[in-house]
């Protein structure tokens, strides 16, 4: 026997489940149009900029590889929220792409920077930072039920050797937890904040 709340909110249910069955009945297209309309949700909207790294397995500064870096973003969506989106990734590039530093955006005069074969994105090792914040109303684009989720708002960036490392410093190991205690605050211990590392695939260059 149904629950006597459950009879009451029977006009509300139903409204839900017509409007997940009008969604599933969406071709792709406007199953995507749909999911853009949505709620962000905590997603960052993140530009793109010309960058070079030096891969993992490299003995020498000579060689770089061309890619893609995280930048802010020039789109438009709530002000307020882009301009603190946007901050929370310069803060993150900052420490990671320099002339000195994991990536940069300025070829050295004596580097060689090349592309990787049959990738526009080269499998450079990244670090992902992630930040869990307070709860929000957020709206199902499948139901149009509100319902409360933390905002969680992730970077990544890749990442190379370190400009001038020698010797076991080149390593993946090495320069992965040097980025981490960067990014990872331990004073006072925040655990809203989670940092992790991707290992390098296989970049084949010419």
């Amino acid at each position: 026997m149904a629950r006597f709340s459950d009879i009451m909110r029977a006009d509300e249910l139903k409204a839900a489940k017509d409007k997940l069955e009008a969604y599933m009945r969406l071709d792709t297209a406007a199953k995507q149009a749909a999911y853009k309309t949505a709620t962000k949700g905590g997603r960052l909207l993140v530009g793109k900029q010309d960058g070079i790294l030096i891969p993992f397995g490299r003995a020498d500064d000579k060689i770089y590889v061309g890619l893609k870096l995280p930048a802010p973003s020039d789109k438009t969506v709530s002000g307020e929220e882009q301009e603190k989106d946007n901050a929370l990734i310069t803060s993150i590039t900052s420490k990671i792409v320099g002339d000195t530093l994991w990536a940069r955006t300025t070829k050295p005069e004596t580097a060689t920077v090349v592309g990787a074969v049959g990738r526009k994105q080269p499998p450079a090792a990244r670090v992902i930072f992630t930040r869990k914040g307070a709860s929000a109303d957020r709206t199902s684009r499948f139901t149009g039920k509100t319902y409360k989720s933390p905002t969680v708002t992730s970077v990544s960036c890749p990442f190379g050797i370190k400009t001038g490392a020698t010797g076991a410093d080149r390593g993946f190991s090495e320069n992965a937890s040097d980025i981490v205690v960067l990014l990872k605050p331990t004073t006072p211990v925040d655990d809203s904040i989670a940092v992790r590392v991707t290992p390098q695939g296989f970049i084949d260059i010419n």
